[in-house]
């Protein structure tokens, strides 16, 4: 078989050839959204859950409480209102109890507060203010919660002897 020369499209030809495969492209590229949208609908996921409002997303939620990991403390938290709301401002009620030795609220200890994303590798994008109220009781004020996900709260109680922290784990 005997090869034959083809001559090379024209400016014109070229041009309609490239805006021809552009449309395509952009074609494939609508028709795969639209494919990945209706199974993240059938399988539940909402694409945008920012556009929920934050009181149809509130997790209820009890007292709940943990063991620092040296075991030396008991904290308990209770979100004020009952509910932790996803993205919006709320505050935290804390309850640290000694576990060794003279048992009974902490008095004289210095706490800290913190919650991270672990899969997303960040926290929160403000710092919650901790104020003491004596007798073993705290409070966490300004807590944001500012996206949907699993998060851990992480509760650092720091005395003489060092620091120890409890760590509560919640999904909004």
């Amino acid at each position: 078989m005997k090869a034959t020369p083809t001559t090379p499209p024209s400016p014109d030809q070229a041009i309609r050839l490239r805006t021809y495969l552009s449309g395509a492209a952009s074609l494939v590229a609508i028709l795969a959204a639209g494919v990945l949208l209706a199974a993240l609908v059938e399988w539940g996921i909402e694409a945008s859950p920012s556009r929920t409002p934050p009181e149809q997303r509130a997790l209820p939620t009890a007292s709940r409480s943990a063991d620092t990991r040296g075991g030396d403390y008991r904290v308990s938290w209770t979100p004020r209102g009952g509910v932790v709301p996803l993205n919006d401002y709320f505050d935290v009620k804390l309850i640290v109890e000694k576990n060794r030795g003279d048992l009974g609220p902490l008095e004289g200890g210095s706490l800290s507060f913190r919650a991270l994303m672990p899969e997303h590798g960040h926290g929160m994008n403000v710092r919650p203010r901790v104020r003491e109220l004596g007798e073993g009781r705290y409070s966490v004020e300004g807590v944001l919660l500012h996206m949907g996900g699993r998060w851990v709260m992480e509760v650092d109680v720091a005395v003489e002897d060092g620091v120890e922290r409890a760590a509560f784990e919640i999904n909004l």
